[in-house]
Protein backbone atom coordinates (compact mmCIF):
# COMPACT_ATOMS: atom_id res chain seq x y z
CA UNK A 1 0.00 0.00 0.00
CA UNK A 2 2.84 2.37 0.85
CA UNK A 3 4.53 1.72 -2.48
CA UNK A 4 1.28 2.35 -4.31
CA UNK A 5 0.81 5.67 -2.50
CA UNK A 6 4.39 6.65 -3.30
CA UNK A 7 3.87 5.91 -7.01
CA UNK A 8 0.58 7.82 -7.05
CA UNK A 9 2.25 10.78 -5.30
CA UNK A 10 5.05 10.76 -7.88
CA UNK A 11 2.52 10.76 -10.73
CA UNK A 12 0.62 13.60 -9.12
CA UNK A 13 3.81 15.65 -8.86
CA UNK A 14 4.56 14.99 -12.53
CA UNK A 15 1.06 16.13 -13.48
CA UNK A 16 1.48 19.31 -11.44
CA UNK A 17 4.75 20.09 -13.22
CA UNK A 18 3.12 19.46 -16.61
CA UNK A 19 0.14 21.67 -15.73
CA UNK A 20 2.46 24.45 -14.58
CA UNK A 21 4.37 24.22 -17.88
CA UNK A 22 1.15 24.35 -19.88
CA UNK A 23 -0.09 27.30 -17.85
CA UNK A 24 3.15 29.16 -18.56
CA UNK A 25 2.83 28.35 -22.28
CA UNK A 26 -0.75 29.63 -22.35
CA UNK A 27 0.33 32.80 -20.57
CA UNK A 28 3.11 33.40 -23.12
CA UNK A 29 0.70 32.84 -26.01
CA UNK A 30 -1.71 35.31 -24.42
CA UNK A 31 1.06 37.88 -24.12
CA UNK A 32 1.99 37.29 -27.74
CA UNK A 33 -1.64 37.72 -28.83
CA UNK A 34 -1.90 40.97 -26.87
CA UNK A 35 1.29 42.31 -28.45
CA UNK A 36 0.26 41.24 -31.95
CA UNK A 37 -3.02 43.14 -31.57
CA UNK A 38 -1.08 46.34 -30.87
CA UNK A 39 1.08 46.04 -33.99
CA UNK A 40 0.44 48.66 -36.65
CA UNK A 41 2.52 47.03 -39.36
CA UNK A 42 3.47 43.55 -40.47
CA UNK A 43 7.08 44.30 -39.61
CA UNK A 44 6.10 44.97 -36.00
CA UNK A 45 4.27 41.64 -35.89
CA UNK A 46 7.33 39.82 -37.24
CA UNK A 47 9.42 41.43 -34.49
CA UNK A 48 6.97 40.23 -31.84
CA UNK A 49 7.25 36.69 -33.19
CA UNK A 50 11.04 36.92 -33.35
CA UNK A 51 11.31 38.20 -29.77
CA UNK A 52 8.88 35.77 -28.14
CA UNK A 53 9.80 32.70 -30.19
CA UNK A 54 12.54 31.56 -27.81
CA UNK A 55 10.20 31.59 -24.84
CA UNK A 56 7.34 29.89 -26.66
CA UNK A 57 9.42 27.42 -28.72
CA UNK A 58 12.56 26.86 -26.63
CA UNK A 59 13.41 23.45 -28.08
CA UNK A 60 11.83 23.63 -31.53
CA UNK A 61 13.14 25.02 -34.78
CA UNK A 62 10.64 26.58 -37.14
CA UNK A 63 9.70 29.54 -39.25
CA UNK A 64 6.83 31.86 -40.06
CA UNK A 65 6.02 31.99 -43.76
CA UNK A 66 3.61 34.28 -45.57
CA UNK A 67 2.12 33.63 -48.95
CA UNK A 68 2.57 36.48 -51.36
CA UNK A 69 -0.78 37.82 -52.53
CA UNK A 70 -1.93 36.37 -55.83
CA UNK A 71 0.86 33.81 -56.02
CA UNK A 72 1.87 30.51 -54.54
CA UNK A 73 5.21 31.99 -53.51
CA UNK A 74 6.03 31.74 -49.79
CA UNK A 75 8.33 34.15 -48.00
CA UNK A 76 10.04 33.42 -44.67
CA UNK A 77 9.51 36.46 -42.44
CA UNK A 78 10.71 35.02 -39.13
CA UNK A 79 12.31 31.86 -37.81
CA UNK A 80 13.52 30.36 -34.59
CA UNK A 81 16.46 28.33 -35.77
CA UNK A 82 19.02 31.13 -35.89
CA UNK A 83 19.61 30.72 -39.63
CA UNK A 84 17.27 33.39 -41.00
Amino acid sequence: MEERLRVMNLRLREWVVELERRTADISLLGQMADLLQTCLTSQEAYQVVAILRQSIFPEAAGALYLREAGTRQMEAVANWSGRF
